[in-house]
């Protein structure tokens, strides 16, 4: 499925391609939703997790 994995598409543009509201692509396709907010979690946490030891980094020199 293009919503997850490697070949990644907005829902929103998946929605308007293939003819649908975004709330009927929401309704059909939400079971890969949970997924796809663990994926985005785990990417936010990693991006803080390095903003926040650089700022260690900083502030030890």
């Amino acid at each position: 499925m293009l919503l997850a994995g490697g070949g990644y598409i907005n829902p929103k543009v998946a929605a308007e391609r293939l003819g649908m509201t975004p709330s009927m692509f929401n309704e059909r396709y939400s079971n890969l939703l949970p997924i796809m907010q663990e994926e985005a979690i785990d990417k936010i946490e990693a991006e803080l997790n390095k903003y926040a030891e650089k700022q260690l980094e900083t502030a030890e020199k």
